[in-house]
């Protein structure tokens, strides 16, 4: 029988610690999974948090790979790749010592408590849209360049260009 493999894309960001080494460890983690194949990464930007509470600027980036893991399965395993970076429980908008959030995966919509595909704001935060389209400039309902776009004009948001994390 053959694997069936989908196309995930999925936002990592990190405001605590070291973010561009933890940005890079969770690109090691993904590239030595067997069940991760073809990743591509984007760029590493630096964005400011979508918080009132004072913190430090975000570093972002997002990631493109096949699977033959169940949405449900790579759920877990980003899930254990924040565990291994020290993502502790915390409240919504505090800082982050690493965060993956699935955007997309393949063609599927998924409404469930334990996921939400495709995510339910990615289309609204620059910090999600710059780095995927270093990767796919039309993803899903978007013209990713034209939305970055809008959204800078509309925007208060920070992001600037840091580096290649390759």
């Amino acid at each position: 029988m053959q694997k069936m493999y989908a196309k995930v894309y999925i936002s990592m960001g990190a405001n605590l610690g070291d973010p561009v080494a933890s940005h890079r460890r969770a690109i090691a983690l993904l590239r030595a999974h067997p069940h991760i194949h073809r990743l591509r990464v984007s760029r590493l930007y630096r964005t400011s948090p979508m918080s009132c509470l004072p913190q430090p600027d975000y570093f972002n980036s997002a990631c493109e790979f096949m699977t033959d893991l169940s949405p449900l399965d790579t759920l877990q395993l980003m899930q254990e790749i924040e565990q291994k970076l020290g993502k502790g429980k915390k409240h919504k908008d505090a800082p982050r010592l690493f965060d993956i959030d699935i955007v997309l995966y393949g063609n599927k919509v998924i409404h469930s408590e334990q996921l939400q595909i495709p995510h339910p704001y990615w289309g609204d935060r620059l910090f999600v849209l710059c780095p995927l389209f270093d990767l796919a400039p039309k993803i899903g309902p978007y013209d990713v360049e034209k939305r970055i776009q809008e959204l800078r004009k509309s925007s208060v948001d920070r992001i600037e260009l840091l580096e290649e994390l390759l």
